[in-house]
């Protein structure tokens, strides 16, 4: 469990320690996941929708009424409907770090960040791809926002 520490803070004291090189990334990555078995489990359209077909009652569980489709981030160990903004937080940190114009998000599920981090960074362009076409209505009509139906595995 994460402290009151954010996620990058703690990646980026461990890069520091690390020598902040590419190979020490992937090792702070293989510490938490076993990217060989990643990289090698069946990847295709047909694990992707098995993959929600068993997992829709969960999915429905963690749904924000937002539009947010994953879990929320919590330092404190107690519920806030602001922890599932917590990722958007994370990204757009590095996106105004990196002055970035041009963001692109793989699996944006139905377009809660990408229109969170949009409405908050009109200059930057945002660009989703997804195996369905199913942002949120709403964030369709944000001018800073392209959804695209794709398989970004191929």
């Amino acid at each position: 469990m994460v402290s009151n520490q954010s996620i990058d803070t703690v990646f980026k004291q461990q890069l520091t320690e690390n020598n902040s090189s590419f190979e020490s990334y992937l090792n702070l990555i293989d510490e938490i996941f076993d990217i060989t078995q990643r990289i090698n489990e069946p990847s295709g359209q047909e694990q992707i929708i098995d993959y929600y077909v068993h997992g829709k009652n969960s999915f429905l569980l963690l749904v924000s009424l937002e539009g947010f489709y994953h879990y929320g981030i919590s330092y404190d160990g107690r519920y806030k409907k602001e922890d599932f903004r917590e990722q958007a937080r994370i990204a757009e940190r590095y996106i105004r770090e990196n002055d970035a114009k041009n963001v692109l998000e793989l699996a944006y599920g139905m377009g809660a960040n990408m229109a969170f981090l949009a409405r908050r960074n009109p200059s930057v362009m945002f660009d989703g791809v997804d195996l369905a076409l199913k942002p949120l209505k709403r964030f369709t009509k944000i001018s800073n926002i392209n959804f695209q139906s794709g398989d970004y595995m191929t």
